[in-house]
């Protein structure tokens, strides 16, 4: 009876533990280079298991035979046995991490960046300046293939000024600050840069087709990831359109039919701003929502031209709000509606010259609904604003505007191996008195492709220990007419100046 019970024991540990093996891998993506891998692994674990209980039931049944002889014996063997299966569920144990870390891919990144500015304002004959400015940033990645048709990625990012002091509210408040705030109970604050799934489906219909859905990679596209020396981060034009936006998109793509590599169009649609209500998180909030619409082609020029992509961008935003914020009460729900158009040019290691260059243009227009917002002031005054429109010029409030950016650069990489792959790089932007594109989440602390005015950029980069890299460079730019971050209020004439010296230093691991 002993026998067979140990017998029976033995057939559902190991049926248990195939199982359990089975389910851990089964959360492995199924990929087709790899099944035969899989298979092996569980059946070598299987038959580790296997060996273990006849040992085990061997001792047993010498056991049995010796009746009460060697009470020692019976000890020893007992412990033995709690060492074999706690071997064995060490060992399972250790397959489920190992199959849990395959699943999810982890990558991170640390910024520390240091400015020197000095601002200049030609209208007031005053200057500024601020040195040693000094800021972090912590980015932490993630993705896992799900299955063969289901992929994640995410971001989240920690973006903080050295010191910060006056960023919670309280100035009074000297024993919660950024000395001490991560040890101190408050919140779990941890901000979400992107996080999307993208299905795809493949033999559905006669070409590839994607739905991207979540948190899009709407900043940091090219061709700013040049400055970084990193790959391409978005395929979204970063002259276009730099904030965080929830939306889905679907993706098609047209390589067969164009017979041009990397061919795709996609549309997208999301939610600029959705105001909610505080109190009843269902209902709306100071106004109506803002859509966005996004179509844009892609592609590889043919022949030579092979290592150059181009990119057709169309994005409208439509009920344009005054402002959802206390204090604004706007005419009507919305100011009209904006529209930003034009291409992207860019090159990688053009003709094997080391030359990577881009050319990206975007024309914007503004559609006024001829409505107004004031706010209120502390000291009662309710100036009124428009599209476009302010104090001063209210007769032009109703009129459609149009706007003009152009954004061009190289960058060169020294041709010395000594040099560890060091670049040089140049770039220009312009941007005229109504230009506007919603660029306020933008990586770059100076929003340079935000002016109405002209920006010089020189820099260097510098890769070092395979990881590593930095950057020492120079921001000049000229405001040439006054910035509200959108298109409400009047950009009269101004003539200032902001210069920073910049070092940056980076890590991705």
């Amino acid at each position: 009876m002993k026998k067979i019970y140990s017998k029976a024991v033995k057939k559902c540990f190991v049926l248990g533990c195939g199982l359990a093996l089975c389910t851990t891998m089964a959360s492995v993506p199924a990929r087709a280079e790899d099944n035969s891998e899989v298979l092996q692994q569980i059946l070598q674990q299987l038959n580790t298991v296997n060996q273990r209980f006849d040992k085990i039931e061997n001792r047993l049944h010498k056991l049995e035979s010796s009746g009460n002889k060697g009470t020692g014996s019976v000890s020893q063997d007992t412990q033995y046995m709690k060492e074999d299966i706690d071997e064995i569920f060490e060992r399972l144990d250790q397959t489920e991490k190992k199959t849990m870390m395959d699943k999810i891919n982890l990558g991170a990144s640390i910024r520390t960046r240091m400015d020197n500015f000095h601002y200049e304002n030609n209208d007031a004959d005053t200057e500024e300046n601020n040195d040693n400015f000094i800021s972090s940033r912590f980015r932490l990645r993630m993705n896992a293939d799900v299955n063969d048709n289901i992929k994640f990625h995410g971001r989240v990012s920690v973006y903080r000024n050295w010191g910060d002091y006056d960023s919670y509210g309280d100035v009074d408040n000297t024993y919660l600050w950024d000395a001490n705030y991560s040890g101190m109970p408050t919140d779990t604050t941890m901000r979400l840069d992107r996080a999307y799934v993208d299905f795809l489906f493949r033999d559905l219909l006669p070409i590839p087709v994607a739905l991207t859905v979540g948190r899009q990679p709407t900043v940091g596209g090219p061709p700013e990831h040049l400055k970084d020396d990193t790959s391409l981060r978005s395929t979204y034009p970063s002259l276009f359109f730099q904030r965080e936006v929830d939306a889905a998109c679907l993706t098609f793509g047209l390589s067969q039919w164009t017979q041009l590599d990397e061919s795709v169009f996609r549309v997208m649609y999301g939610k600029f701003l959705q105001p909610d209500n505080d109190t009843a998180y269902y209902m709306d909030d100071h106004g109506e929502d803002v859509h966005l619409l996004w179509l844009q082609a892609e592609t590889k020029l043919p022949g030579k031209w092979n290592t150059t992509s181009l990119y057709l961008t169309y994005i409208r935003n439509w009920n344009m709000p005054g402002a959802p914020m206390d204090d604004v009460t706007a005419q009507d729900d919305n100011l009209g509606w904006n529209e930003n158009y034009g291409f992207t040019l860019m090159s990688d290691d053009f003709y094997n010259s080391g030359i990577d260059w881009f050319v990206s243009v975007c024309r914007s227009k503004a559609h006024s609904s001829d409505h107004t917002i004031y706010i209120t002031k502390p000291d009662g005054k309710k100036p009124t604003f428009g599209m476009f429109s302010g104090p001063g010029n209210m007769g032009e409030s109703g009129k459609d505007r149009t706007g003009l950016a152009y954004y061009l650069g190289l960058r060169y990489k020294l041709p010395w191996d000594a040099m560890n792959g060091a670049k040089v790089g140049l770039e220009y932007n312009h941007g005229s008195k109504y230009w506007w594109a919603p660029l306020k989440g933008t990586e770059d602390p100076l929003n340079k492709l935000g002016t109405k005015g002209e920006v010089w950029d020189v820099y260097y980069l510098q890769p070092f220990m395979h990881n590593a890299m930095f950057r020492l460079g120079m921001t000049d730019i000229q405001y040439d007419h006054k910035m509200y971050g959108g298109p409400i209020g009047y950009p009269s004439d101004i003539d200032q100046e902001l210069v920073s010296y910049y070092f940056v230093l980076d890590v991705n691991f």
